[in-house]
């Protein structure tokens, strides 16, 4: 699992493609060419942006997970998120 990819903050650079365009489309045949099973991480304004296409295009249509409080800050836990997470 390639986790926090999605926490990289997006450069844009007048004339060059974003580092999100650079990482995720331009790149998408290393990503794509590793023998595992991958899960990325990819930033949710990518998903809802004009690339959306091109990302369904190398990915696949994206899935998209809620968050859901699981624990406290504290570390008690949240009895609604741990019911919620058993609901089908």
């Amino acid at each position: 699992m390639a986790d926090n990819l999605d926490r990289i903050v997006e450069i844009q650079r007048e004339g060059q493609p974003s580092n999100y365009d650079e990482i995720y489309l331009n790149r998408s045949e290393i990503l794509r060419g590793l023998d595992c099973h991958v899960i990325y991480t990819v930033p949710i304004s990518m998903v809802y942006s004009e690339r959306a296409t091109r990302l369904e295009d190398n990915y696949d249509k994206p899935d998209v997970l809620p968050m859901v409080m699981m624990r406290y800050p504290d570390g008690t836990p949240n009895p609604e998120g741990l019911t919620n997470t058993n609901k089908k």
